[in-house]
Order: C-alpha cells, then sequence, then structure tokens
C-alpha cells in the first residue's frame, strides 16, 4: 500500500504499487465505480505459509491513526487526477451516462472505531459508504472466517450494526465468520453484502471461501455476495467467469456482483483494469442477457446502496 508506515510487515508482502499505471486502466477500460478501501488492520498483518494474520496487537489509537493516513491518500488521489468520490448510487449512475470514472469509498475493518460509535458518522461524513466489519484479525466488533473458535458478533458489534444501519452505511460481511455473519444479519434492519468471496466447489476448501449456507445469510435478506477473483480453486480468467456463472445459479442473478480485491488478493486471475472488458464479453457470450450482465456488473451492489441509503439519517455531505 502507498505510503505504509515503516512498521506495516504486510508491505514486503507485495509488490511496490503502481497507482498512476492502475488509475489510467481504471479510466480507460475498467468500470465506472471502483471501491477505494482504507484497510484499518494493515499495519499489524503480516504475510506466512497459511496467508495472511496479525502478528501483534494494536496500541491505542493506532488503527484510527493509520486509517486517517490512509483516508488522506485516497483524498490525494481524487484531488490529483480525473477520479471523483461518488456519494451514492445516483452519482455513480450520472458518471455512468456521463463517461466519467468514480471512487466510492469504503473501510476494510472495523478496528478504526475502537469503542468510539462517533467514528461511523465521522466516516459516512468523509464519503465512505461501506465498512467491512472484521478483515484478517478478531476485534471489538466480530470474529473472522480465518481463525478459528471464534466468539461472533459482541454486544458492541450489535452496537455497530445498528448505528451503522441508521447512518446509512452499508454493512460488509466478507472475512466474517458464519457465526458472526447469522448474528449481523439478525440484527441488521438493512441488506448486507459479502464483496469479496466465493462459494465452496467441488474439492476447494479454503478459510476464504463460504458454504452456499453461509452465503444464503447474506441473499436471503436481499443481499449480494461479490465474486472474488483470486486464486482459491481458479487459475485463470475463465475459471473465474465459471465461477460468478455458478454463484449466479446457486444464488439467482439479483444476488451475485463482482468483488475484484484488486492488487491486494491472494494468486490473482484478473491482473489489471485492462482485461475488465473480458468479464461481460464472456458472460454474454455463456448465455447471459444483457438485462442480467448490467446487474452483476454493478446494477444489484447500487441496488443496496439505494436500499441502506434510504434508511438514512444523514445529509451526505463530505469533510476533507
Amino acid at each position: 500500500m502507498e505510503g505504509s508506515p515503516p512498521a506495516a510487515r504486510l508491505a514486503a508482502t507485495f509488490p511496490p504499487p503502481a497507482v498512476g499505471e492502475a488509475i489510467v486502466d481504471m479510466v480507460e477500460h475498467g468500470p465506472t465505480a471502483t471501491a477505494f478501501a482504507t484497510v484499518s488492520d494493515y499495519a499489524i498483518l503480516r504475510g506466512s505459509p497459511h496467508g495472511i494474520e496479525p502478528h501483534r496487537t494494536f496500541t491505542e489509537n493506532e488503527a484510527y491513526t493509520d486509517h486517517l493516513r490512509q483516508l488522506s491518500a485516497i483524498d490525494h488521489i481524487t484531488s490529483s487526477t480525473d477520479l471523483r468520490l461518488a456519494l451514492n448510487a445516483h452519482d455513480v449512475r450520472q458518471a455512468h451516462q456521463l463517461g466519467m470514472t468514480v471512487i466510492l469509498r469504503s473501510v476494510e475493518g472495523g478496528e478504526f472505531i475502537e469503542h468510539d460509535l462517533d467514528r461511523i458518522s465521522e466516516a459516512y461524513a468523509r464519503g465512505t459508504r461501506s465498512i467491512t466489519l472484521i478483515h484478517y484479525s478478531p476485534n471489538q466488533i466480530g470474529s473472522p472466517q480465518t481463525m478459528t473458535d471464534g466468539q461472533g458478533l459482541s454486544p458492541f458489534g450489535v452496537d455497530v450494526v445498528r448505528h451503522m444501519n441508521r447512518t446509512g452505511l452499508l454493512i460488509d460481511l466478507s472475512h466474517a465468520d458464519i457465526t458472526t455473519t447469522e448474528r449481523v444479519v439478525s440484527e441488521s434492519t438493512q441488506p448486507c453484502i459479502l464483496s469479496h468471496t466465493n462459494i465452496r466447489f467441488g474439492p476447494h476448501v479454503h478459510p476464504r471461501l463460504v458454504s452456499p449456507e453461509h452465503a444464503r445469510l447474506v441473499t436471503e435478506t436481499g443481499g449480494v455476495v461479490g465474486a472474488v477473483a483470486a486464486g482459491f480453486g481458479q487459475s485463470t480468467l475463465d475459471d473465474y467467469i465459471d465461477t460468478i456463472l455458478a454463484m449466479v445459479e446457486i444464488l439467482g442473478v439479483a444476488h451475485v456482483s463482482i468483488g475484484t480485491d484488486m492488487n491486494f488478493t491472494f494468486r490473482p486471475v484478473l491482473h489489471d483494469y485492462r482485461s475488465w472488458p473480458t468479464i461481460p464479453g464472456e458472460l454474454l457470450a455463456r448465455g447471459m442477457a444483457d438485462e442480467e450482465v448490467a446487474l452483476v456488473l454493478g446494477g444489484n451492489v447500487l441496488r443496496l446502496l439505494d436500499e441502506v441509503a434510504s434508511a438514512s439519517t444523514c445529509s451526505g455531505r463530505v469533510d476533507v
């Protein structure tokens, strides 16, 4: 991640970011809107033979401070490039009509909140529209799926869910274990998203994959599951297309989206945005109708953003 603090061990796991090149490719070849996320637990993560894992706990206020650092990096991108910040589904639809490219701001991991619910409202005021409650570290909210014997959603996590509902923030359950997921969807008054994961198929078993039952916890309340272009049982872009189609078959076309996790995923099968047009082209060639492809490539997520925003008591302003 660009501008990583020296103590961030995970930085050594990934090649230096080519942000400028990625943005050029995104504008020329990619989708109308891309989520740019701050990663709350980034400073305490490291690569290991088993994947990504925390190697220490946070000091007080450390996660929040690093979250603000990463927010500033995203602000710099929107102020120094042609990319603009989208605050809602209307902004995305308008950008699509105008041929523009926009950013949807998100946060991966709720560590930055610590035990201060006002930070959720602050994140919304800065333009964040979704928060992934748990990343790779067990935190004050709930348990990650990559660790065993998790305790599920905490009492404070229930407060976080309710505050996010009131604020108009989309709850992202990617990385959350099934126990946490069950409780979140029962407490939330709004649909949630699993923004980047895949359903387990055949012999492919990995902690980041979910069972059909796990996925349906989200989709049966109106939510969406984003197919991730990672090397979990996939080695080519064709494999990824197969995964998308299989997920549509299991969950229904109204509940599947694209969740690339670009530049921060395991053995990616979608390496850059120059390959993005291949996805709709292949889905159409495999028999999906135009309107179905439109749902998977963004329509389903825009519906969620509309629904969650309708419950918000916030004004939608952005303070930078």
